[in-house]
Parts: structure tokens; sequence; C-alpha cells
């Protein structure tokens, strides 16, 4: 019995790393180059974009002008993301796209 328990203990360990692993790949990283220009524009991209859904993480870096968004891309693509800025009047053009888990080594 305890060879079974240590063969599915394993066996769910092993398909959990795996299935973690294919969720890392939908992760990316998008810097946008804006028109934002202060606090206000700041808090604005604050106040919506974290609440859209597959948003992860959202940096705001008023004197570079960028915002830089970590979204999951099976629940929001990267033009909707612009879109979005767009919508709250600012211009959004995309600065660099990368896998999360790249930028994070």
């Amino acid at each position: 019995m305890k060879k079974y328990n240590s063969f599915f203990a394993i066996a769910l360990l092993t398909l959990s790393l795996i299935a973690s692993g294919n969720e890392n790949k939908n992760i990316k990283k998008v810097i946008f180059d804006t028109s934002i220009h202060c606090n206000n524009c700041s808090d604005k991209l604050f106040n919506s974009l974290p609440k859209e859904s597959g948003v992860i993480d959202l940096e705001v870096n008023v004197e570079k002008k960028e915002v830089t968004v970590v979204f999951d891309q099976q629940k929001i693509s990267v033009d909707i993301l612009a879109e979005i800025i767009n919508k709250l009047g600012y211009s959004a053009y995309i600065k660099k796209i990368s896998n999360y888990s790249e930028d994070k080594q």
C-alpha cells in the first residue's frame, strides 16, 4: 500500500509541475509607450486596468511615459489592453512583449 501511495504522490506532483509550466507560458509582459503625463493619468490607469480579467500586474512610470502590464494571454490580448488605454484617452504603442517567466530570471 505504501508503494501505491508514494507512486500516486509522485504522479500527482509531476502532473502539477507540468500544468504550472503550461500556465506560465500564457503569462506575458507588455510595455506600452503612452501619452500619460501626470499622477492623475496613472491613477486613471490603476482604477481601470487591474479590474480587467486576465490582468495580473500593472506598473506605471510617468517619467518614462510607460505602462507595463503582466497578463494572461488566454484571458485578454495585447490589442484589448491597448484599446482600453486608448479609451481612457491615452496613446498606447507596443514597445516590448515578452514571456513573463523569461523576464523574472
